[in-house]
């Protein structure tokens, strides 16, 4: 008795669905030993001829299950574009997509042969030879990390800045007087708001890659509020640091925070210019440095910016009334070019920090006292500035570190080869927002501090060229403050030619 038409029909489809998958798995076998005749320096057919490869010979259902562990490992390290798909295919039983007359020995037969089989050339010789290929950014995954979560950046900076202002309340209460407490609270209380100030220096530096936030607006008031606890200008450094992150590892551009210069260039020296060029580069003159680049600086900037505004304007009316012009003092700020900034928003930026923070400095002093608080202010910006720029320092100088000049400079280079991985204990890198992985950071600095960790860990396997740095390993960086532009290196004073 014949089958129900539906079941005839059912079986029928499968059947129909079976011998198609058969027959492109073999007209796609057709196709792959044509391309095996391609000569060798066809490398475009090659290429599609091993990702041909792994589709005809897994869907056609001819190898055995070692074998197709086999391609599929040859797969994975291969990192062609089809791995993701043969990845889905694993847990797939060949056996089930065969027709019943495709039998066991057809299948084994194929892969008999006197030579050895063409699956060993490749997963043996194909394989170390692209092992061997330089990264590319392409076998990296990036996309997925670079979406942001409005929810954990408003814990980040909540969960931040609220014990950061607790820790300012109990320390300034509690160095009013002298007491036993205060001996032994305050350099807990003091180390404590330096490790909050670098975790929201963090997340501050985030917003300016737009990365906290989904929105641009969001962290833009973000960056402007934590800019406040720091006194500094955000918009007018992330400016700055945007140019860093273009320019990575080519040292004709940028030449990292303390404006090193060449080992030619400090070579023509003499010898007090030598001496003072090491000093200002010395790790202990960070301390007053970082004071100065954090509260100083902007201020010294928009001081000279307003001078050099008002003396234009006296130097330029005269000229324009003699000539019958009429002086518009708005109009004339508005074309105003300034040489100590590059944007009006970095104007208006500084202009409103600057009120902010004098506030800020003026409310704190008359609560705490203003010698007081200008004492404990001045002492844990410092440190706290000190140590962020250091950190920032050995993330890129480094030995080994790449050093390009502008022929030759690759951007990806500059993040992986150009950037350390710095092996921190769990707690610092909380405190640092896991700027520790900074290799992944300059990847793409659209991923937030808070994916970071899981990009790494996804791509570990392509990081082999990233510079591992341990706590200890890192005063030895502060040495290299000279670039070798014959060597495309970085290198310490010592080698450049003794003074006679």
């Amino acid at each position: 008795m014949g089958r129900p038409r539906n079941q005839r029909t059912a079986g029928g489809g499968v059947l129909l669905q079976k011998g198609l998958i058969f027959s492109l798995g073999h007209g796609l076998g057709f196709v792959e030993s044509s391309l095996k005749l391609l000569p060798p320096w066809t490398n475009g057919g090659q290429e599609f001829f091993l990702e041909l490869t792994c589709f005809s010979r897994i869907i056609s259902g001819i190898l055995s299950e070692q074998a197709r562990e086999e391609l599929l490992t040859f797969s994975a390290a291969r990192n062609c574009p089809t791995k993701s798909w043969i990845n889905r295919l694993r847990s797939i039983n060949t056996s089930s997509i065969r027709p019943k007359h495709c039998n066991q020995a057809r299948r084994t037969d194929h892969l008999k042969t006197n030579k050895p089989s063409e699956l060993t050339l490749l997963t043996s010789a194909a394989t170390s030879s692209l092992s061997s290929r330089p990264l590319r950014r392409i076998d990296l995954t990036i996309k997925p990390y670079m979406e942001s979560d409005d929810g954990i950046a408003i814990w980040q900076i909540a969960s931040t800045v609220i014990p950061l202002i607790l820790c300012c309340i109990a320390i300034g209460n509690l160095t009013n007087h002298l007491t036993t407490a205060s001996v032994v609270f305050t350099p807990i209380l003091f180390a404590l708001i330096v490790l909050f100030l670098s975790r929201s220096f963090s997340l501050m530096h985030d917003c300016g890659h737009h990365s906290l936030f989904r929105s641009k607006v969001a962290n833009r008031i973000a960056a402007f509020l934590l800019s406040i606890v720091h006194a500094m200008p955000h918009h007018p450094w992330s400016r700055g640091h945007a140019f860093h992150h273009q320019h990575n590892g080519n040292w004709n551009r940028y030449r990292g925070p303390s404006a090193l210069t060449t080992l030619r260039e400090y070579e023509t020296k003499n010898k007090s210019s030598r001496f003072t060029y090491q000093l200002l580069r010395h790790p202990l003159t960070l301390l007053p440095g970082g004071f100065y680049y954090l509260v100083i600086k902007p201020r010294v900037a928009l001081l000279l910016g307003f001078i050099e505004l008002i003396a234009k304007a006296f130097a330029d009316t005269p000229r324009k009334i003699s000539a019958g012009q009429a002086f518009n003092p708005w109009l004339y700020i508005k074309n105003h070019k300034s040489s100590f900034f590059y944007t009006k928003e970095e104007v208006y930026d500084t202009i409103a920090n600057s009120i902010c923070v004098a506030l800020a400095w003026w409310w704190i002093g008359s609560a705490i006292g203003h010698w007081h608080f200008w004492i404990l202010y001045a002492s844990i910006m410092s440190v706290s500035a000190a140590i962020m720029i250091a950190v920032f320092f050995v993330q890129h100088n480094f030995p080994g570190s790449y050093a390009s000049g502008e022929e030759g400079w690759s951007y990806f280079k500059g993040a992986i080869e150009g950037s350390s991985f710095l092996i921190m204990p769990p707690v610092l890198n909380w405190f640092t927002a896991d700027i520790a992985y900074h290799h992944v950071h300059h990847l793409s600095e659209r991923i937030p501090n808070y994916r970071l960790r899981t990009c790494h860990e996804e791509n570990r396997n392509n990081f082999d060229n990233v510079t591992r740095l341990q706590l200890h390993q890192l005063w030895k960086c502060f040495s290299l403050i000279l670039w070798d532009e014959d060597s495309s290196q970085l290198a310490s004073v010592k080698a450049a030619v003794p003074m006679d």
